[in-house]
Parts: C-alpha cells; structure tokens; sequence
C-alpha cells in the first residue's frame, strides 16, 4: 500500500505510534504495548480466518479482550488525563463511531507526554470492538442499522449547524468500516461523498478544515488502490496540498498532512514517471521531518517515509547522493527506534533494503554485511506468529542468496535457501504473497 506514514500505503485515520520514551513505564506495561500490537494483528488474522470458518472469532474475542483491559488499566493509571476523558473512556460510548470527534486526537488531550500510548490503545481496541461487533457469531450485525441511524440523523440537521460535518465524518467512517467487512466499492463510494461533504460545509478558516480534508484524501488514495483511476489519485494530491496549504506550521498535525502528500505524489510517480512529483514528494517529506524534533516518537515514521523516496529516485535516475541520503534517513529513524519497541523490526528491515540498493550498484561487501547483518537482527526481534515475519525472512534470504552471487560461499545460499523456505511455512495458504 502507498503508506501514510510507515509503509507505502496511506490508510485514513491517525497513525498508531507507541512512544519511544519506553523506559518511563514498568516493564510489564512495556510488555503489553508489544502483546496490543500482537492483538492487532490476532484481529486482522481473524478478520480473514472468519471469511472462510469459525475459528476467527475466537481469536477476535482474545484481541478484544486484550485490548479492553489494558486500555482502562493503562490509561487509568499511568496517564493524566483530565476529568472529561476520565468519565468518557469510563462509559460505554468510547466504543462510538465517532470516538475521534468526541475525544480529539491525541495531540488535544492532556496527556502527559504519551499521547501515541493512548493512540495505539484506543484504534487497537476500537478495531477490535468493531470487529467483533461485525463478525458472524461475534456480536450483533448493527453496521447496516448504524449505517440508517446516522443517515436520519444527519438528514434531519440543517447544513449550516455546527455539528453537521462531524454527523457526516461519522457516517463517512461507518460507510468504510462496511467497505473494509464487506467489500463493496458502494459503501467505499458513499464513504467518500460524505467525506467531500463534510469538507464543503467548513469555511477556509475553520480549523478542522485540513483535517476533513486529508481524510478526504486517503479514502481517495484507496479508492485508487483497488480502480488504479488516476483521477483519484490526482483528486487525492489536491485535498492533501490545500490542508497542508490551510495548517499553520503551529498545527502539529502538519507533519502528517504532508506526509501524507509526499507519498500521494510518490505513488503517482510510479505510475506516470513524472520527475516533478517525486521531486515534490521528497521536499513535502523533508519538510515534515523538519518540523520534528528528535525527541518526538512521530520522527523515524516521518526519516523512513523521506528514505523510501529518496530510493525512489535513485531507481529512477541513478544518482549516488539520493541513496545515500535514503541511507542516512534511514539509519537515522533507526537510531531513534530503541529495541524494544514494536517498529525496531520494520526500522532494520527498511535500513537493510537500501544497503542492499546501494551494494547492487557499487558492491561494496560492507553494504550486504551489513544489510544481512540487520535483516537477522529484524527476524530475531519478531516472533514468529507476527504476521510480518515471512517478508522479514524473505529479504534476509534474498541478501544472503546477493551476497552468495558476489563472493560464491556455499553457505550463504544454504542459509538464503533456509530462510525462504522458512518464508513459505509461515505463509497461510491463502495469502496474496504465497506464490
């Protein structure tokens, strides 16, 4: 996928981040930051498991409760929150299709400098919720009914009511949360007319207005995803450029509008070869990470996303200064990504990728050593039920089977034969990337 932020796939929401500042909670809570991300992935497991059998559900009901009781453990007693969020994450709305609009982003709260702490907890626990909610067997089926609920709701408020973009932001989330159950290019169609919607009802001025917008924009870039229409994607680009136009440098979710843009223009650049655009892409992306300081969890998403532009256009036009500055981005976001923390595998795994770009074009044996040397370290630092871990293994195989190429030791390619058919045990049957 064209990321908003770590991959190359830009998905609509806030981007889940845990904070690098590990050190300031008990081991235990450190430990459950990594078992969450592990429940998300259970989810997005069962989401599959459950298309075809039952068993799904199981695991849905294990990320759900997971993802309860560490959220109103955690947040009750290791965050200051002030006492609105206390009382709201206390009832049973937080579970609302309109959690974001009623509680902010987490960047509004009162947190205590964990605020990607609570983001994590609360879209982990809100997919999960919802999940399960959907799933047959798992809870009632209510998405259609929300879906009319809100529809009534929003048709009975007058467009010039304060609360009616919000009505149609939630209706928008609700028609995509069917899309992404059930698969029908309607729900995503209706997801983004009412996104639109929403936008056109606030003024320039209105400082939810870049938000609508990028909103707006990643549901464009999905829908480009499954058309490959390039007037999504071309759409999407200009709702990302005004936001970023209409956000003060103040606003701190700036960064993340553009971003978002630079890898809007990324993907069309891959599509239509136009030098402009990833030109464009990596100045938005570097402009991003200098409105970062160092100390912000938010940076290595922000170094990797300039890194993996940077490569982009060395692919292109071969210049040696572009790689090594993808290099140098990407040892960066890196070095600011401690052990423990649930991207350090991701953080290698991109760092070893372009070490591997640049030994295919100088093969200086110092770049594969060490691109192997930090694939191993990804693999090592992921278990195996991580749904992740097949690609790891396999990149790790492809460096060894370059490096067996480059200097012909035997065991180079018996470890790079071993790691990918390791890949391939690991791969469920049904998976895109089994072939």
């Amino acid at each position: 996928m064209a990321s908003l932020l770590v991959d190359t796939s830009p998905r609509p929401g806030i981007t889940i981040e845990s904070s690098a500042q590990d050190d300031h909670f008990p081991k235990d809570i450190s430990q459950l930051v990594l078992e969450l991300k592990l429940g998300d992935g259970l989810v997005k497991r069962a989401d599959l498991l459950s298309r075809k059998s039952s068993p799904g559900v199981w695991d849905a009901n294990k990320s759900l409760i997971l993802a309860e009781v560490f959220t109103h453990f955690t947040l009750s007693v290791f965050l200051e929150l002030d006492e609105e969020v206390h009382q709201l994450l206390a009832s049973k709305e937080l579970y609302g299709p309109d959690l974001y609009d009623r509680l902010g982003e987490p960047a509004d709260i009162p947190l205590g400098g964990h605020e990607n702490y609570l983001d994590m907890i609360l879209r982990t626990t809100v997919f999960a919720v919802g999940f399960f909610r959907e799933t047959p067997g798992g809870g009632a089926n209510n998405i259609d009914n929300s879906i009319t609920q809100q529809q009534e709701e929003a048709s009975l408020i007058p467009d010039d009511h304060p609360d009616k973009p919000r009505r149609l932001s939630n209706l928008a989330h609700s028609f995509f949360t069917r899309f992404e159950r059930l698969g029908n290019l309607g729900d995503l169609d209706d997801a983004i007319a009412r996104f639109q919607a929403a936008a056109n009802l606030l003024t320039d001025d209105h400082p939810d207005k870049p938000k609508r917008l990028s909103n707006l924009g990643n549901h464009l870039l999905i829908h480009f995803e499954h058309l490959k229409n390039l007037s999504d994607i071309n759409e999407a680009i200009g709702r990302f450029q005004v936001a970023v136009i209409l956000a003060p440098d103040s606003q701190s979710h700036k960064r993340s509008w553009l971003t978002n843009l630079g890898g809007a223009l990324r993907t069309r650049f891959e599509q239509i070869g136009d030098l402009d655009d990833i030109n464009d892409a990596i100045t938005h992306h570097r402009a991003a990470v200098n409105l970062t300081p160092d100390g912000d969890p938010y940076k290595p998403k922000l170094l990797t996303n300039l890194g993996i532009s940077l490569e982009t256009r060395f692919q292109r036009l071969r210049n040696l200064d572009d790689i090594n500055d993808a290099i140098e981005q990407q040892q960066a976001a890196d070095n600011l990504t401690p052990d423990g923390h649930p991207d350090k595998p991701d953080r290698l795994n991109s760092l070893g990728g372009a070490l591997l770009i640049r030994f295919r074009r100088l093969e200086d044996l110092d770049d594969i050593n060490n691109a192997i040397a930090h694939h191993q370290a990804a693999v090592n630092l992921t278990p195996d039920h991580h749904p992740h871990k097949p690609n790891l293994l396999n990149n790790l195989g492809v460096c060894l089977g370059a490096r067996f190429q480059r200097i012909g030791n035997v065991d180079d390619i018996d470890n790079a034969i071993e790691r990918l058919q390791m890949a391939v045990n690991l791969t469920p049957d049904g998976h895109p990337d089994k072939p």
